[in-house]
């Protein structure tokens, strides 16, 4: 269904028992998750720069639209092939606070950040987010999305083997898994 003051972005009732959607298609086809900016994370241009970093916060003085980002994640690029994600806590002004529960790895000086995981990233036909504490699906189309030609990942892990013996898997087409299609411990 649309979402009421906003152009293009629908929303999904989820099943109570989504822990998270890591992956969705439409017509077969990997959408991406909003984001902001948006661009080729190959370059610069799918980042933001930051005049000033701490363990947990980032302050952007060229950043003047961002409070309506809490509870967004922030993705902060360590270096050419790293990136961490912290839960947004609060925005004042330029200043970007963040829950840092895991202190790691330096993070380089212009290294750049971007948001995701928040309604107000999306602007882009096919982006999406997932609000897991309300359970709802939302998409950024350019057009009305037909229910039937979307699929999303609705566990973790599909099947789980502990401690088992004997087990004999055969014939299995694994899909839509969110991180693992089949985990194996102590068997």
């Amino acid at each position: 269904t649309p979402v009421a003051g906003r152009s293009k972005v629908y929303k999904h009732a989820l099943p109570s028992d989504v822990r998270d959607v890591s992956l969705l298609l439409r017509e077969n086809k990997s959408l991406p998750l909003g984001r902001t900016p948006n661009g080729d994370l190959m370059t610069n241009d799918a980042f933001y720069d930051f005049s000033e970093r701490t363990l947990t916060s980032v302050t952007d003085r060229e950043l003047t639209d961002a409070e309506g980002l809490t509870g967004a994640e922030i993705v902060l690029r360590q270096n050419v092939w790293t990136y961490s994600t912290y839960q947004i806590t609060s925005v004042e002004g330029a200043t970007i606070q963040f829950l840092n529960d895991r202190p790691r790895g330096i993070i380089q000086d212009e290294a750049g950040y971007f948001f995701q995981k928040h309604i107000n990233t999306l602007d882009v036909d096919g982006e999406w987010y997932f609000d897991l504490k309300n359970h709802i699906l939302y998409l950024y189309s350019d057009k009305k999305p037909v229910s039937k030609s979307f699929r999303y990942t609705v566990s973790p892990v599909v099947i789980s083997l502990n401690n088992a013996k004997d087990i004999v898997l055969e014939g299995l087409r694994i899909e839509m898994a969110a991180s693992t299609g089949i985990k194996v411990t102590g068997s």
